[in-house]
């Protein structure tokens, strides 16, 4: 989103990334209250006493599909941003916009903060099997069946716990790679605002203030 020079802002860009970080962390407060805080309010009465676990586990699920949606998104808006910003959005557009979301990664970075992240990492493992699963939702297709089909089997990595585990790694290797990357540490340091927050109120909304 912005390069910061001599105590200047400099290269500004305008998009989602705080958003989608915002909602990606909103995910994983909503579940922990969902499976940790107690219902204050009193035992459903009449029918829902017998609907009140399905929603229960389909609120959980509704979390858990929309923090791996959230979070590809993030990750392949990031690696557009981090190359428009230090190159231009044309020589993105023109070279690197073809590949896969993964490969951006790994081919950016090899570009721009040498010698990039390796294909063969744990980080690289963790990014193939979000946009794996990621795809399994978005690209589903429907099929005959005389069964109601539910969503797929959560994968424990993509957890939306884990779902901000794998961009808090990915955005350190990053700033590992490229020191003077200075919007991944603001979003990380938004992160650990949200963290401190939510142990005091878990009802907090993460609010985009400055962390």
């Amino acid at each position: 989103m912005f390069d910061f020079k001599d105590g200047n802002f400099e290269n500004n860009r305008q998009g989602y990334l705080f958003s989608y970080s915002q909602m990606i962390f909103n995910q994983a407060r909503r579940l922990m209250i969902i499976d940790i805080n107690p219902d204050k309010k009193k035992e459903p009465e009449g029918f829902r006493k017998f609907t009140y676990q399905y929603e229960k586990e389909a609120k959980k699920k509704e979390c858990k599909i929309l923090c791996v949606l959230t979070s590809a998104l993030f990750v392949e808006a990031y690696i557009f941003d981090y190359c428009a910003r230090k190159k231009s959005a044309n020589y993105f557009s023109k070279y690197l916009d073809k590949l896969d979301p993964v490969s951006k990664w790994i081919i950016t970075t090899k570009l721009l903060c040498y010698p990039g992240i390796e294909e063969g990492s744990d980080i690289i493992r963790k990014l193939n099997s979000l946009f794996t699963f990621r795809n399994k939702l978005v690209h589903h297709k429907t099929k005959s069946s005389t069964e109601f089909m539910g969503t797929p089997e959560f994968p424990e990595e993509l957890s939306p716990l884990k779902c901000i585990t794998i961009i808090k790694e990915l955005l350190e290797i990053l700033i590992i790679l490229d020191p003077n990357e200075q919007f991944a540490g603001f979003v990380l340091s938004h992160f650990k605002s949200w963290i401190k927050n939510t142990s005091k109120n878990p009802e907090m909304y993460p609010i985009l203030w400055e962390a």
